[in-house]
């Protein structure tokens, strides 16, 4: 395995936090039951407690912005505050410390660029990334009226990436010269293609899945110096 360039390519929801119970779009949707009526509401719950237990996970993009359309934007800062309560502050400090070694980082996720964005300026660490790329709510004014879908699902990471970093900057660059970083399926088809892929287990229940995977396994974002250094 090999990191050829300084390029690591982050995941967002359940890697750079961990998702206790909720991950960012689940507590979205959590808080947005209040401005639900109660039959709307009580389907929320159940499409919550579904996703959690990954059933008819590839669903769940359609229902999340049915259900939110027409809310308050407003809960997009109540969720970034609430995920971003959840990061340590020792899980904070090594995105700076990889950018002043020269490290270019990206996000790539299936989730919400809106939420993603606004944990990192609550951190202080969106200058830390060079692109984060994700699916864009649509807005009337205030309200939430649609989402424009870019990261669909895991395969088309790998796609999507290649193209970004395949350009003038980074002249005879391809997945094999970079780092990646996440923490489940929908991360492993770009994990197998990068030259170092890490995945990240917070609360240790998935390493046993992937342990024939030939991947790095960390616990926590900033056990990512320590690999750079192993593989140098």
């Amino acid at each position: 395995m090999t990191c050829s360039r300084k390029i690591i390519i982050w995941d967002f929801d359940g890697t750079m936090y961990p998702i206790a119970p909720y991950d960012s779009e689940q507590y979205l949707l959590k808080i947005a039951r209040t401005e639900l009526p109660f039959i709307k509401s009580a389907a929320v719950c159940l499409r919550i407690l579904l996703d959690q237990k990954q059933i008819f996970s590839k669903h769940f993009k359609k229902h999340y912005i049915s259900f939110l359309t027409g809310c308050n934007k407003a809960l997009i800062e109540q969720t970034a505050e609430y995920i971003a309560g959840t990061i340590p502050k020792t899980e904070i400090e090594h995105y700076q410390e990889l950018k002043k070694c020269g490290w270019k980082q990206y996000i790539i996720s299936c989730g919400t660029y809106d939420t993603c964005i606004s944990v990192l300026a609550m951190l202080g660490i969106s200058d830390c990334f060079t692109e984060v790329i994700a699916n864009k709510f649509i807005y009337n004014k205030n309200t939430i009226s649609g989402m424009t879908i870019t990261v669909n699902n895991g395969e088309i990471k790998p796609r999507i990436m290649g193209k970004i970093l395949d350009n003038r900057k980074n002249p005879g660059f391809n997945l094999s010269h970079a780092m990646a970083v996440g923490d489940g399926y929908t991360d492993l088809p770009l994990l197998k293609r990068v030259g170092t892929p890490i995945l990240i287990d917070w609360d240790g229940k998935k390493s046993s899945s992937f342990n024939k995977s030939g991947f790095f396994h960390i616990t926590r974002p900033s056990e990512v110096l320590g690999i750079i250094n192993s593989v140098k």
